[in-house]
Parts: structure tokens; C-alpha cells; sequence
């Protein structure tokens, strides 16, 4: 698998609430047909104090977007032809310039590990 991450933080004065309902609701409800994903999720980031102190702080992100692809191949095949389609780009940026705060939002590939844990 390929993953890519997105990390998504809402537009300046949407409450949580408005950001999940639309991303669930609206855009996440798009037609995906043929983008090449095989894993779509979001998840969704709520404040916690950590385990060294009760300090809750705001996190700088919202959202994280998990989406995976067969492989890396499949990731450029669906950039390249997404080239050749500036409308349908340009309608999806629109949508998230609805409830995102694009300029604070980030791309990220993964390479995960993941440890055994015993009980």
C-alpha cells in the first residue's frame, strides 16, 4: 500500500461540529469513482491533556486523512491524469476552501511501522 496523509485544519470561526458534518456529509461523500483509492478515513483530532501534564492545548490540526492507494504507481497515475482535468480540480478545491483552511493544511506520504504489543 501507499498512504498518504492529509492533515486538514478547519476554516478560521467553523466550530468542530460544522467541520465534521460537512466533511462527512459533503465532501467525503463525493463521488470517488475511479480516483484510485483503496482506503478512505478521516479521522478526527480532539484536544487531551498529555501524560506528563494536564495542559490541554488546541492541536494544530483538525483532521487527519488517511488515503491509500494499491501502490505508488497508482498515486502518479491519478496525479497525472488529474492534470488533465483542471475543471474537476478546481471543484474540489472550491469544496474545501469551503470548510478548510487551506493554506495551514499539509500532504504527507507514510511509511508505516507497527509494533507487537504484548499484554
Amino acid at each position: 500500500m501507499f498512504k498518504v496523509m492529509l492533515l486538514v485544519k478547519r476554516k478560521p470561526g467553523m466550530s468542530m461540529e460544522d467541520f465534521v458534518d460537512y466533511y462527512e456529509n459533503v465532501h467525503a461523500a463525493r463521488d470517488k469513482s475511479g480516483s484510485g483509492i483503496v482506503h478512505y478515513a478521516r479521522h478526527y483530532l480532539r484536544p487531551a491533556p498529555s501524560f506528563t501534564d494536564d495542559e490541554t492545548a488546541e492541536p494544530p490540526f483538525d483532521a487527519v486523512t488517511e488515503v491509500w492507494y494499491s501502490d505508488r504507481a497508482a498515486y502518479d497515475a491519478i496525479r497525472e491524469k488529474l492534470v488533465q482535468k483542471p475543471a474537476w480540480v478546481a471543484d474540489v478545491v472550491a469544496d474545501e476552501e469551503r470548510f478548510m483552511d487551506r493554506a495551514r493544511c499539509r500532504t504527507v506520504f507514510v511509511d508505516s511501522r507497527v509494533s507487537e504489543m504484548h499484554p
